[in-house]
Order: C-alpha cells, then sequence, then structure tokens
C-alpha cells in the first residue's frame, strides 16, 4: 500500500503519503526525544545522583548502566515499531530497524554533546573519541536490538529469533574475544 505515483488519483495518493511519512517523522521525533531525556535521568541516575548505586550488579560482571540502557533501548523500541506499524503497516524488517537506529543516533548525538560538557578530557581528540564511540557504538548495538525487535513484531516466529540471539552472542564473544584483545 505504498505510493502510486501512476494511479490516476495522483494527488490522493500523494497527500496520503506525505502523511504517512509525516506520522512517521513525528514518530520519529518524539521517540528521540523521548530517548534523549531517559539518557538524561539515566546518567543522573547512574553517575551524578548522591544516590550510592554499586557500578556492578554484585558477583558479576554486569554494569548496571549499561544494564538500564538496553532495557531501556528494547522498551521503546517495541513501543516505537509498534506505533510505526500502526502508522504504515507495510514497512519492512529493515526499516523498522534503520528507523529505530535513527532514532538512537539523533538521541545519542544530542546526549553525547551534552555530555562532553561535563567530562573531565583535556584534549580535543579525546572529546571527538568519546562522542563517536558513544553515538556510532550506541546506534551500531541498538540496529542488532532493533532488527531483533523488529524480526519478532513483523514475522512473529519466535524461534528463529532464539536462533538469531544466539548467533549475535555468538558473533559479540568473538567480537570481544578476538578483536578488542
Amino acid at each position: 500500500m505504498g505510493c502510486d505515483r501512476d494511479s490516476e488519483l495522483l494527488p490522493l495518493n500523494r497527500i496520503l503519503c506525505v502523511r504517512k511519512s509525516s506520522n512517521v517523522r513525528k514518530q520519529i521525533v518524539l521517540t528521540s526525544g523521548i530517548f534523549f531525556v531517559l539518557f538524561l535521568a539515566e546518567w543522573w541516575f547512574f553517575y551524578s545522583s548522591a544516590l550510592n548505586i554499586p557500578e556492578y550488579i554484585p558477583n558479576t560482571q554486569i554494569h548496571i548502566g549499561g544494564l538500564a540502557l538496553i532495557i531501556t533501548i528494547i522498551l521503546l523500541f517495541i513501543w516505537e515499531f509498534k506505533r510505526l506499524l500502526r502508522i504504515q503497516p507495510p514497512l519492512s524488517i529493515w526499516k523498522l530497524a534503520f528507523s529505530g537506529t535513527l532514532t538512537v543516533f539523533i538521541a545519542e548525538v544530542l546526549f553525547q554533546t551534552l555530555r562532553q560538557i561535563y567530562m573531565n578530557i583535556d584534549t580535543p581528540g579525546g572529546r571527538l573519541y568519546n562522542f563517536i564511540l558513544g553515538a556510532l557504538g550506541i546506534s551500531l548495538f541498538s540496529f542488532v536490538l532493533g532488527f531483533l525487535i523488529a524480526f519478532q513484531l513483523k514475522t512473529k516466529r519466535t524461534s528463529i529469533l532464539f536462533l538469531l540471539i544466539i548467533l549475535v552472542f555468538i558473533l559479540i564473544y568473538i567480537t570481544k574475544k578476538y578483536i578488542m584483545d
């Protein structure tokens, strides 16, 4: 049900497509704003508040701030993708994943820009490195999460989703073991 540019009702189709596209853009901007506010709240809560929150879950190597970030991304992706599919049902898995990545990228660029003010790094190169690592790293990771969530919402094939999740974990393990060391 995309735009049919060759149809006799060209002006009507054009209006409908712009309206749907406009609603998709509004949803992406709205979700980016929500992500930005939640990133700020998590940053304050885990790193600047007077609460004495441990950095790791006791007896594990799981970083509490990272876990909260992943949970935030997953929950907001589910919400955003369901809304996008209501606005424009024929969106593909790839388009949903890319829209989620764009959403996180916009919010992360805003967050990293604000965070640069409060960082204790003296060199511009160090600030740029942290900015790029934060904005691109979280965005790439969110693409993987977005693809998995979009796959589940569009296909409802949970058994294949579990297989994909295991594959992602294996790739992360291999990447961490051989590339990061």
